[in-house]
């Protein structure tokens, strides 16, 4: 069965409640809409993420410094995805540039 890799923001939390980040809420819908057709989704997530898939969260304590964040996500989502990847997977990146270096 193919796997969707799903990264998405490394400063924002994917939630319901955070209307604030447009990505939040496409990342939600992404996930039930496929999950919905059958797709197995792992979200690679921060702190205070919640969604409806498997979560493999990349850090474990958010600091003030963005870039840190942004750094230490991809570097830590690089490694679980090549821990879960198999071949005919797919890497879903939301958030572009912010995700590059994972991929």
């Amino acid at each position: 069965m193919t796997t969707l890799h799903i990264l998405s923001s490394p400063t924002s939390i994917v939630h319901n409640n955070n209307r604030v980040d447009p990505f939040s809420i496409a990342v939600i819908k992404f996930i039930n809409h496929m999950s919905s057709y059958g797709w197995k989704c792992i979200h690679y997530s921060i702190p205070g993420t919640e969604v409806n898939c498997e979560t493999v969260q990349c850090i474990k304590e958010m600091s003030p410094d963005k870039d840190l964040n942004v750094q230490r996500y991809n570097s830590q989502a690089g490694i679980e995805i090549a821990k879960r990847k198999s071949p005919g997977d797919m890497v879903v990146c939301f958030h572009g540039w912010e995700n590059r270096a994972a991929c």
